[in-house]
């Protein structure tokens, strides 16, 4: 005989006992309905019933007591269980079962119930299921219940039982990176409509607490005159309605303390400006100016073009979005290969069969433009591409295919530097002509290295060398007046100089570790450059630099002296910040921070 038989033939003598109510020694009443049981099993599968009989009590010695808080068909039920080991549970009783056994501290019981609503979550159960899981305080129901909220926000945020959420709760779910949403505007908008619902109060603890009020101070009617009770009766019924109006109010409070870091959670960056600008008028931004700078942070991201280059948490997409954040670059052999920022991952796109030398890449409104040579052929040619998806697609022939060409953009536009040609020229992408005009002539014979924009003018950091010792120097234009104007000389190398935006400053880091800060002097209207601090003391390749979520990830070789990883840049930047060093081969162009759907990305091999 196995164990599984010994099991089976102990289950069924118990069922033939209790069907044939044979040695009745308890009696449990529900609503008048006497219930016969044993103690034995009572007691050693409920705790509830274990410590009852331990206890010496009245209802031990009288073999019988009255059970309240559960309906006779459901413990009929789970006597059924108990006695047979059946399966009771449906999708109709589940709960109130889970209850009753919660309720009797039956513990396996409680598990088989957690179980059974676990693997039955769905759309249409989820609310009943978390509202007796937060009064079960169950733990494992809770945490599949936020994962289930996390995968299903869409459908969930529409539902009553979202806005009765703690606070908590909801800044679980719309801080994280793994919530599966359709658009951050949604995100937005079920954040602002949890903080406007003002949650229903419970009428009986209201109630209660003004009744144990009055109840001190009972009006005696019988010697009471009838005008002066029936005072008193309505003072009462006012002082009930005023506690449930500052119960109210006190809600709508706290609620709206909340909404700045509910803000500060969502991806405001990557909300549309239509949204942001219907949410900010709002009632409940009008005298909150933490929730409504969060807000224009936001307007403020979109209208300066910082999408590129700077990703900071609340512009970070989702695990789920149809879009990445990437560091892109352009390998001796012409191949692009793209730097995942969130996986740490280097991952592909298409090669452009003609790209193969001198690669320049840009980043202009999610798009990739590349600028390069097929060859080293005196009179070959030289192109530009846009990156669409899965091809590249042919911008325009350059005229003069053997000049040396830097390319970046800034607002409507993509420049053109021709260190040849001493020109600088632009084109707008979204003109179905895409012609080059002629933007601005060069300054001298400056050897140009690096060009970036800043405060409404055109920085160019060019090489130069005094006895022996590399120095920047740094060249103005003013774009309202189109005069050139020589700055400061820097201490250091202009060659792979690269710049990075950290908040609302702007930084130039050098390859021999020196980082500067540049900052606007309204009153002289000039631009001068802070020393900040030396990151490194040796000669390190620079390639490019992104902030994300907190990070300064550096591009460049790592030579032996390489520092470690990360530390922190809180002295350096005045913000919090850790820096990243990523290592990287010899490149054949640039490396540009860019948003890409993951779509166009080539499988990893």
């Amino acid at each position: 005989m196995t164990m599984s038989e010994i099991s089976m033939g102990v289950v069924r003598s118990l069922e033939n006992v209790w069907k044939e109510k044979q040695l009745i020694d308890f009696i449990v009443k529900i609503n008048d309905v006497s219930i016969d049981c044993h103690r034995l099993i009572l007691g050693a599968c409920s705790d509830f019933f274990q410590a009852l009989f331990r206890s010496g009590m009245r209802e031990v010695t009288e073999n019988c007591v009255v059970l309240q808080g559960i309906s006779c068909r459901v413990f009929r039920l789970i006597l059924k269980s108990l006695y047979t080991g059946v399966d009771i549970l449906t999708s109709k009783n589940v709960l109130e079962v889970w209850r009753a056994v919660n309720q009797l501290q039956i513990s396996f019981m409680v598990k088989v119930c957690e179980t059974f609503v676990i693997k039955t979550l769905s759309a249409e159960t989820w609310q009943d299921t978390y509202t007796n899981a937060k009064l079960l305080d169950s733990a494992d129901v809770l945490e599949e219940l936020y994962s289930f909220m996390l995968k299903n926000f869409d459908r969930v945020c529409l539902d009553k039982t979202f806005l009765d959420l703690s606070y908590s709760e909801i800044h679980e779910l719309v801080k994280s990176q793994d919530l599966i949403v359709s658009s951050e505007d949604l995100v937005l908008e079920a954040v602002v409509k949890w903080v406007e619902f003002v949650p229903q109060l419970d009428q009986d603890y209201t109630m209660a607490g003004v009744n144990s009020n009055i109840n001190s101070k009972k009006v005696n009617k019988s010697t009471t005159p009838g005008s002066e009770v029936k005072r008193k009766e309505r003072k009462q019924k006012k002082i009930i309605e005023n506690s449930g109006k500052d119960q109210e109010e006190l809600s709508k409070i706290s609620r709206n303390e909340n909404l700045t870091q509910l803000l500060t959670a969502v991806r405001t960056c990557i909300v549309s400006p239509a949204t942001l600008k219907r949410v900010f008028k709002y009632k409940i931004f009008s005298e909150n100016n933490d929730a409504k700078a969060v807000i224009f942070d936001a307007l403020s991201y979109h209208v300066l073009d910082f999408r590129h280059g700077q990703w900071p948490s609340s512009a970070v997409h989702r695990s789920n979005s149809e879009y990445s954040h990437f560091g892109v670059c352009a390998t001796n052999a012409g191949e692009f290969q793209l730097m995942c920022l969130s996986t740490r991952q280097w991952q592909s796109i298409a090669d452009c069969a003609f790209l193969k030398l001198e690669i320049q890449l840009v980043a202009f409104d999610n798009n990739l433009y590349a600028i390069g040579k097929e060859d080293n052929r005196q009179n070959g040619t030289c192109k530009m591409f846009v990156f669409c998806g899965d091809v590249w697609e042919e911008v325009m022939t350059m005229p003069n295919p053997n000049h040396a060409l830097m390319m970046f953009s800034q607002g409507h536009y993509i420049y053109i530097l021709d260190k040849t040609d001493k020109k600088i020229y632009n084109f707008k992408p979204q003109m179905m002509s895409r012609k080059m005009e002629t933007f601005a002539d060069l300054p001298g014979e400056a050897d140009i290295q690096h060009a970036m924009f800043y405060s409404n003018s055109l920085l160019l950091f060019c090489s130069e060398t005094h006895n022996g010792i590399d120095e920047t120097s740094v060249f103005m234009l003013d774009i309202s007046s189109n005069v050139w104007t020589r700055l400061d000389t820097l201490d250091g190398p202009a060659e792979q100089l690269i710049n990075f935006t950290i908040n609302d400053n702007v930084y130039i880091l050098q390859t021999n570790g020196s980082l500067w800060r540049l900052n606007f002097l309204y009153s002289y209207q000039k631009i001068k450059f802070t020393f900040i601090a030396k990151l490194w003391n040796f000669e390190k390749k620079l390639y490019g630099a992104v902030t994300y979520n907190g990070e300064l990830i550096i591009f460049g070789n790592n030579p032996a002296e390489d520092p470690p990883d990360e530390h922190q840049l809180s002295v350096v930047t005045d913000v919090l910040l850790n820096i990243s060093h990523l290592g990287m081969d010899e490149l054949g162009s640039n490396l540009i921070p860019i948003t890409l759907s993951k779509k166009f990305l080539l499988p990893i091999t």
